[in-house]
C-alpha cells in the first residue's frame, strides 16, 4: 500500500525506519511476539466474526484467549522508545527528516492499511493500523499498553529535526495531489475481499 502512495523520499525513509528495527535487534522479540501471539489473535478474531461471539464457552477457546492475553503482556515489554529510536535513525540514514514526517502524516489522515493486518501485528508496521485513542495519546496507560507513540508527537520531533511547522507540512500536503502518470484523474488501489 504504502509503494503506491508514497514519493521515492518518503519510501526511502520508511525503509531506513524499517533497516534500524532490523539493525539494532528490535526486530526479534516484535517477530517472535507477532508470529506467536499474532497468529493466534487473528485465528481468534476470525473465528469470533464467524461465531458471532460464542467460541467463549468452549474450554480450548477459552484457553487460547488467555494465551493472547499473555501475548498483550509481552507486547507491553516492546517499548514506544524503539519507534522514536528508529525515527531518529531513519533522518541519519536519509538526511531528510521531512520525508518520513510527510509519510506520518500522509498515514494518519488516510489510509493505514487496517483490514488487511491481524489485530496480533501491529507491531510489525510503522503505523498501528488500527487507529485508537490509546495510541494517539501519552501517559502511563498509553506507554504500557500501545505498541507506537502518538503521530503529532513523532510528526512534531520530525518537523521540529526540520525547522518547519505543522501548517507547513499541511500546506504541502494539500498542493500534492495523487495523479495517474497519463495526468489523468487521480489513480487509486484497492483490494476486493
Amino acid at each position: 500500500g504504502l509503494l503506491s502512495r508514497l514519493t521515492r523520499s518518503q519510501t526511502e525513509a520508511v525503509i531506513a525506519h524499517e533497516a534500524h528495527h532490523i539493525l539494532s535487534g528490535d526486530c526479534l522479540e516484535t517477530t517472535v511476539a507477532a508470529s506467536i501471539f499474532g497468529t493466534l489473535s487473528s485465528f481468534l478474531e476470525r473465528v469470533r466474526t464467524f461465531s458471532r461471539n460464542r467460541v467463549f464457552s468452549m474450554p480450548a477457546f477459552f484457553l487460547a484467549w488467555i494465551l493472547l492475553q499473555f501475548g498483550y503482556l509481552l507486547n507491553m515489554l516492546i517499548s514506544r522508545e524503539r519507534e522514536y529510536r528508529a525515527d531518529a535513525a531513519a533522518v541519519r540514514m536519509t538526511r531528510n527528516p521531512l520525508a518520513l514526517a510527510e509519510t506520518l502524516h500522509l498515514l494518519s489522515r488516510s489510509w493505514r492499511g487496517a483490514g488487511f493486518i491481524g489485530g496480533g501485528y501491529e507491531m510489525l508496521c510503522i503505523v498501528n493500523p488500527q487507529a485508537s485513542t490509546l495510541d494517539e495519546s501519552e501517559g502511563f496507560w498509553s506507554d504500557l499498553f500501545s505498541t507506537h507513540p502518538p503521530l503529532a508527537k513523532r510528526m512534531d520531533l520530525l518537523l521540529g529535526m526540520a525547522r518547519i511547522g505543522r501548517k507547513e507540512l499541511d500546506r504541502r500536503a494539500a498542493e500534492r495531489t495523487v495523479a495517474s502518470p497519463s495526468g489523468g484523474p487521480p489513480a487509486y488501489f484497492a483490494m476486493s475481499p
